[in-house]
């Protein structure tokens, strides 16, 4: 299961009118650790700005990620789960916060419902609201050398690309 944090940077931009301002945005990163995390943004910031600071990481509540490759908005929505848990016969009602790629709120929409669209559980959407998130930077395992993660090695190595 991925741990998503939300690491928020700040650095000069050049604005389109030629003017140079400081900018803070948000950037969702997929790590094991706080650590990780911030090594991986110091990595991917470094390769689209150069100079920039830091500002905080802190870990996002996110059960379930939608990325719509042509879209670069992203929404979060909370989504209130009832089930019915079978030996006891009860319904248990639980909260998840998805966040979804989507040019506008009702793409957004349309997306967490076509997620829960096959489930027999009965869904709401409570909230849905655009978040300042710029990009996402998910784990990819081709990512790391197979040296790095001995338990995977094998799978790797043998792994068509």
């Amino acid at each position: 299961m991925a741990a998503w944090y939300e690491c928020k940077v700040s650095y000069i931009k050049t604005l389109e009118n030629g003017k140079t301002a400081k900018v803070s945005e948000m950037y969702l990163v997929d790590a094991v650790s706080f650590t990780e995390a911030e090594t991986r943004i110091y990595k991917e910031m470094a390769e689209l700005v150069g100079e920039f600071n830091l500002d905080s990481v802190k870990k996002a509540k996110v059960t379930e990620l939608i990325h719509n490759e042509e879209s670069y908005k992203w929404y979060k929505a909370k989504v209130n789960l009832t089930t019915l848990d079978e030996k006891s016969g009860k319904e248990l009602k639980s909260n998840q916060i998805i966040l979804t790629s989507a040019e506008n709120l009702r793409d957004a929409y349309d997306s967490v419902n076509d997620l829960f669209g096959a489930t027999t559980d009965d869904h709401e959407i409570t909230e849905l609201a655009f978040t300042p998130i710029m990009e996402i930077f998910p784990f990819y395992l081709k990512e790391k050398k197979a040296e790095e993660i001995p338990a995977v090695k094998e799978a790797y190595i043998n792994e068509e690309v």
